[in-house]
């Protein structure tokens, strides 16, 4: 809805710095702030910035990284302006209750489902994006999640699990008020709430602000008043599938609690915290790859094996268990040209430092060995340089690219328990 680009957002009109006891206006919208996404409980003086203020402020400044002074001051001004989720930031360890109703301090999860469906249950909004490309989003955004945890996301509008909708100000989640969005642009982006025992009957439910500007942006791109619909589908599913904010920023992490730029693919803090809560930890792995003119770097399971520039063509690998895992030992082989090399046992390298005469590594395979194995999955990914990424391939399948038209330039790696 391009007629509110030039509306003002959130601000605090800020103008100086703010101490103990001392009653300002701005003081009683950081309070609103700090209350709403779990900071400061109810019993606070308004627009005074007493003791218990103070005490939200720092618990947001130490959130954010910033000096934890229990002051009012520009930079948490700053953090407060930023683009972000509508639901509370607040941890069991934090506050103990929620300003929205949502409680992750249980277990909530689709622990031992497989399938889930999810419709739309508003028309698309009308912007940059049309509505096939708005389906295509979402789609991908389920499918980056199901990839992790194995499982199959379908549209489906005859018993969904998910609902998907954009509304605008005040609206209902099925029969229950909803959380407000503010009518502004570029604050409360979207909401989306978890399984009926952590979202309770919200649950389900996922909703984008009709006002945004919603578009496609390049990885790690902002755009102020634009908002890539990846980047917070990816995050609004988290919420969906069980996850809370993700509390260090220094992870950047998908299910950060503000929107600072396109982050339109899972970090490694998301994978973790996903499979904990499904249950499905990965095994501890090392491995080294070999780049042409770079020699060996070391990288982690599930982490795709880039050189520093994105652009190294691979030349071998080498994979091991970081801590022995009594019944299983890793294997695995390359393929270049016409013929695979012999399955090596972990601990040794498959392939080589240096450009082969018979062309670079157009496949590989990897499978688990001894007598636990039947116990575990390997499961693992290719990636060549039109950042095109293959299905994930598991226990001895070849993966790569079939017509071996281009080198493969990174691998990716994990090794989970059988469900």
């Amino acid at each position: 809805m391009r007629n509110n680009l030039t509306e003002s957002r959130f601000t605090l009109d800020f103008q100086h710095t703010i101490g103990p006891d001392e009653a300002d206006p701005v003081v009683y919208r950081a309070q609103q702030y700090l209350h709403r996404f779990g900071y400061l409980k109810a019993g606070f003086t308004p627009l005074l910035l007493d003791a218990a203020t103070q005490s939200g402020l720092r618990l947001f400044q130490e959130r954010r990284r910033l000096d934890a002074t229990g002051l009012l001051d520009r930079e948490t001004a700053d953090e407060m302006e930023l683009p972000r989720c509508g639901l509370a930031d607040n941890l069991p360890q934090l506050l103990g209750e929620s300003s929205d109703g949502v409680d992750f301090s249980g277990r909530c999860s689709h622990q031992g489902e497989r399938r889930l469906t999810y419709t739309f249950i508003t028309d698309f909004p009308r912007g940059d994006l049309r509505e096939d490309q708005m389906r295509t989003d979402i789609a991908l955004a389920f499918a980056a999640w199901g990839e992790v945890i194995h499982f199959e996301f379908v549209e489906d509008a005859a018993n969904p699990t998910f609902k998907i909708g954009w509304f605008d100000g005040a609206h209902l989640a099925g029969a229950v008020p909803c959380l407000n969005f503010d009518g502004l642009v570029g604050h409360i982006l979207a909401h989306a709430f978890p399984p009926s025992t952590c979202g309770g009957p919200r649950a389900g439910h996922c909703h984008f602000d009709l006002r945004e500007p919603w578009t496609r942006l390049p990885e790690g791109v902002r755009r102020r008043n634009d908002v890539d619909l990846l980047s917070l589908a990816l995050h609004e599913i988290g919420h969906l599938l069980g996850l809370p904010h993700n509390a260090d920023p220094r992870t950047e992490a998908v299910m950060a609690p503000v929107y600072e730029e396109a982050r339109k693919t899972l970090r490694l803090a998301d994978r973790q915290a996903i499979r904990d809560l499904y249950g499905l930890p990965l095994l501890p792995l090392n491995i080294l790859a070999n780049f042409e003119n770079l020699g060996a770097l070391e990288f982690r399971e599930d982490e795709f094996t880039e050189s520093v520039n994105g652009r190294g063509v691979l030349n071998g690998f080498q994979l091991g268990f970081s801590r022995p895992i009594e019944g299983v030992s890793i294997h695995y082989k390359v393929r270049r040209g016409d013929r695979d090399s012999d399955f090596v046992a972990e601990g040794e390298f498959s392939g080589s430092g240096e450009p082969s005469p018979a062309g670079p590594i157009a496949g590989f395979a990897i499978q688990l060995v001894g007598s636990n194995a039947d116990k575990y999955n390997v499961f693992y990914k290719a990636k060549f340089g039109d950042d095109e990424v293959t299905r994930p391939h598991r226990n001895g399948e070849l993966c790569g690219d079939p017509a071996q038209s281009r080198p493969i330039q990174a691998i990716l790696v994990g090794v989970e328990p059988r469900a």
